[in-house]
């Protein structure tokens, strides 16, 4: 996996997010699955003013799972900034218990 992509000027940026605005739900997740975030745009989530989650803990489940406790604000929670970071890790499933 690509771990960062280049940093959007402006104009990417608002095709982007005008592009995101036309999908439904289930291809906005299916889009949110291949996004090759830029390394700024990344940190940006996990910086304690902009996280709407707070990291409490990690538990190895067993020898290939593990478990990483959130507390949350609200619901529903953006993970994506998260979830980008386990596929980096070559997580091959992530279940949220949102």
């Amino acid at each position: 996996m690509k771990y960062f992509g280049p940093e959007l000027n402006q104009q990417e940026a608002e095709d982007y997010v005008e592009r995101w605005r036309k999908l439904t739900p289930q291809e906005r997740q299916e889009a949110e699955e291949i996004r090759v975030w830029s390394l700024c745009d990344w940190i940006y989530w996990f910086e304690p003013q902009n996280s709407s989650w707070t990291w409490c803990s990690v538990n190895a489940i067993d020898s290939k799972k593990l478990e990483f406790i959130l507390e949350a604000e609200a619901s529903p929670i953006p993970m994506g900034a998260m979830d980008f970071l386990l596929r980096c890790f070559d997580a091959k499933r992530i279940d949220a218990g949102r």
